[in-house]
């Protein structure tokens, strides 16, 4: 079996098995223009996306409103067999406090956590805009744990505005529950998710939520 993780990785594994009785399950985690900023689903794509997707034996949606915004996108896939929602949720042990390093002591200024890649998608480019406009009226901290993305392009651009004392980069945290537990709000100002585990993770660790609808 092969397990594509997500709309590209379905289009290369309907390409390497085309022929071949290899059943395929693809993830789907992702929406299809959700937003303006989305440009990638031209046409084309949206043909390739349709043929490697009826081909696939599960297309499994992480969220209902994933799998609907799917459907209205490539509605021919409404009669597909193997359509699946599997909701994607959070080990709620994983964040109490015995199983990571414990709370970091809250000290300082007030503390803003940001949990996920800093990208178009996750509205991080929004943040720094809030930034550039609070600077000098509160004193304040935005801690980021993520990595990958448009990290660089982003550092470079608060390093340009003359923000780089309101940032504290840490990288990817296989466990943020510390992190959370310690910060006075989490931010979450997505255009779009398929479903939204920073939320969820904000949450549960008792972490108060700054977000868009």
């Amino acid at each position: 079996m092969v397990h594509a993780q997500g709309f590209s990785a379905a289009v290369a594994a309907a390409l390497g098995t085309a022929g071949l009785s290899i059943p395929v399950v693809v993830t789907s985690h992702d929406v299809i223009e959700a937003h303006p900023l989305q440009e990638r689903f031209t046409a084309g794509r949206r043909v390739g996306l349709r043929w490697a997707l009826s081909r696939a034996t599960v297309v499994q949606s992480v969220s209902h409103d994933a799998q609907e915004n799917l459907l209205k996108a490539l509605p021919s896939l409404r009669s597909h067999a193997g359509l699946r929602v599997i909701v994607n949720g959070v080990d709620p042990t994983s964040f109490f406090p015995s199983q990571d390093q414990g709370d970091i002591p809250q000290l300082g200024p007030v503390r803003f956590v940001f949990v996920g890649r800093p990208m178009p998608q996750k509205g991080f480019v929004d943040i720094i805009g809030a930034c550039k406009l609070l600077a000098r009226r509160f004193d304040f901290l935005i801690i980021v744990c993520g990595d990958g993305g448009f990290i660089r392009e982003y550092r470079a651009e608060i390093e340009r505005s003359g923000l780089r004392s309101l940032f504290r980069f840490q990288g990817f945290l296989g466990a943020v529950a510390g992190q959370l537990r310690a910060s006075d709000a989490q931010l979450m100002p997505s255009l779009w998710e398929a479903c939204g585990i920073a939320a969820m993770e904000a949450l549960i660790a008792g972490c108060p939520l700054i977000a868009s609808n």
